[in-house]
């Protein structure tokens, strides 16, 4: 009877290192997965950003040349 239960403690002992083993492995693809998703999203969100300055330099420099196109047609007469 004694051994009986010293063996069913030692399954069930086994049963949660198998599973504490199982959780930290779990958590570490998370959160290698998690840090690789972060990276991602950053260099996007970076990529983004320098598209928008871009972007916003090209308005600036079309909303310049059109005011310079009136002012220059308005003095020209």
């Amino acid at each position: 009877m004694l051994h009986q239960k010293d063996q069913m403690i030692l399954e069930k002992e086994k049963k949660i290192t198998e599973l504490k083993a199982d959780f930290q492995y779990q958590e570490s693809q998370m959160r290698a997965k998690m840090n690789q998703m972060e990276k991602t999203h950053k260099e996007v969100t970076e990529q983004l950003q320098a598209k928008n300055r871009e972007l916003l330099k090209q308005a600036a420099a079309l909303s310049k040349s059109k005011k310079s196109e009136k002012s220059g047609a308005i003095t020209s007469p």
